[in-house]
């Protein structure tokens, strides 16, 4: 396969940065579940939460931005290293990867566990997350905290979705470098993941392994369309999505798989089939957006954490977290740290960490 590194997919950035921020936005819920509240996430109306006239939608369906994370992980590592992968080994493969994901997910650890125990003196409980133990911490150390479900719910739990990512990446790399590195390779893996399913049931793993194959695919059926069909299958994608959406409603917002699948496949296939020239001329504003959306994803937690101390060393109490004010707080901050964070953080890591262990000089990727 061969791979255009040149191409950009301005309509793909703009997706990953809706999806952080539907995931920030999400977790607005988190300030009314907080230790000290005594409020269950069954007791919680969404109606009551800040703008939720505005951001109603996202504070529903707002999960589903993962799903579609996975999608386009998919299809980015086949853009990415499908047509190098016999060039490139495992150990730099690995590398390359962890380089870019793990110096944010220790660092924001590390502050994580600092700002909870805060929060537990002063308040008697944890934020959120009731269990913050040794092999909680273990397993975000070694980037397995979503394996288990008894580690997943603990200190920075949104890295859970990253860590199992982990495994679809080295999954595809295997595959694709000892197997079949084509078209009918991908459907295979898809029917492996598809096949456990069936047998193990629904599971987190399984679903990412599902969308990112999904992720790959569609990144093979943008190389080998004719432009002339890629509108059409621009538009079956958004068929697909709508579908996948309708369903979801119809089960008043519980997940299903089918409809996560179809929702997850059919965004990405819309933002790849679906993109113009005139979206590229926006390429470096949505560049701009889409590399927020890591460090927006890694933060957002510990910054929670942090304005509900500093709330409470004012107030006395988090009632002041729910009001509409505390919320533009925290989304403003939150993507200004996430720029700050790259910036001046993951991309002078990456390029520490993949000089000194590979000798090559760095890009996002």
């Amino acid at each position: 396969m061969k791979t255009n590194a040149s191409h950009h997919f301005p309509l793909l950035e703009l997706a990953r940065f809706c999806a952080a921020f539907s995931v920030v936005i999400y977790h607005v819920k988190h300030f009314y579940l907080t230790g000290v509240s005594g409020v269950t996430s069954s007791q919680l109306a969404y109606q009551s939460l800040a703008f939720s006239n505005v951001f109603g939608p996202l504070y529903t369906y707002g999960f589903l931005a993962v799903p579609v994370f996975w999608a386009i992980s998919g299809f980015i590592i086949a853009y990415k290293y499908q047509g190098s992968c016999k060039s490139v080994s495992l150990r730099t493969f690995i590398f390359l990867r962890l380089s870019r994901l793990y110096p944010l997910v220790f660092l924001s650890l590390i502050v994580t566990a600092c700002v909870q125990y805060i929060y537990y003196a002063e308040t008697g409980s944890f934020f959120l997350n009731k269990v913050n133990d040794l092999d909680q911490f273990i397993a975000h150390i070694l980037l397995i905290s979503g394996w288990s479900t008894a580690w997943r719910e603990s200190f920075n739990h949104p890295v859970w979705s990253v860590s199992v990512e982990v495994i679809s990446y080295l999954i595809f790399y295997l595959w694709i470098r000892f197997v079949r590195n084509d078209l009918i390779g991908l459907f295979q893996l898809l029917g492996l993941a598809i096949l456990a399913r069936v047998l193990f049931g629904a599971n987190s793993i399984v679903l990412c392994l599902i969308l990112f194959f999904c992720g790959s695919i569609i990144y093979n059926f943008h190389c080998i369309l004719a432009s002339r069909l890629r509108a059409a299958a621009g538009m079956a994608s958004c068929i697909v999505a709508s579908l996948g959406f309708a369903w979801l409603s119809v089960s008043e917002g519980r997940a299903n798989t089918l409809g996560v699948i179809a929702i997850g496949c059919g965004v990405v296939g819309a933002c790849v089939f679906l993109e113009s020239d005139l979206m590229r001329r926006f390429q470096p504003y949505v560049t701009a957006l889409g590399n927020l959306t890591y460090s927006s994803y890694l933060i957002h937690f510990p910054l929670q954490i942090m304005m509900s101390i500093a709330v409470f060393w004012s107030f006395g109490g988090t009632e002041p977290l729910a009001s509409q004010t505390s919320v533009l707080i925290y989304i403003v901050v939150t993507f200004l740290l996430a720029h700050v964070s790259f910036t001046y953080f993951e991309r002078p890591m990456q390029a520490v960490v993949r000089w000194r262990l590979l000798g090559v000089y760095p890009t996002i990727a």
